[in-house]
């Protein structure tokens, strides 16, 4: 972890064996668990959740997001309020507010 690439607003809980590298901006009360990664240029919003050894890279995350376990999302915005079930995988997407990814989706 590079803690001077990332900058946080409020209080946040990252495991110690989540991996950051790139640029990373994270909302108060966001939760990253273990063995997720974070690369590139990475804003997570407020309130959410990476769960374990989910991988995000040069995407937007915004407020109130569930990124499940073992998830892959690139080069993406999810909405507010969204829930990406457990090992689904994003790239070069968009999704609104309030969208449900579910288990196993290639997007």
């Amino acid at each position: 972890n590079t803690s001077k690439n990332i900058w946080s607003e409020g209080k946040i809980s990252l495991d110690p064996s989540a991996v950051f590298t790139g640029k990373t901006v994270i909302g108060s009360g966001t939760v990253i668990e273990q063995y997720a990664q974070v690369s590139g240029l990475v804003s997570i919003g407020k309130n959410c959740q990476i769960k374990k050894g989910a991988i995000v890279s040069n995407s937007v995350i915004l407020d109130n997001t569930i990124i499940g376990e073992g998830v892959r999302i690139e080069n993406t915005v999810a909405g507010k309020k969204c829930r990406i079930e457990p090992h689904s995988t994003i790239n070069n997407g968009a999704i609104g507010d309030s969208t449900v990814i579910t288990r196993y989706s290639k997007l």
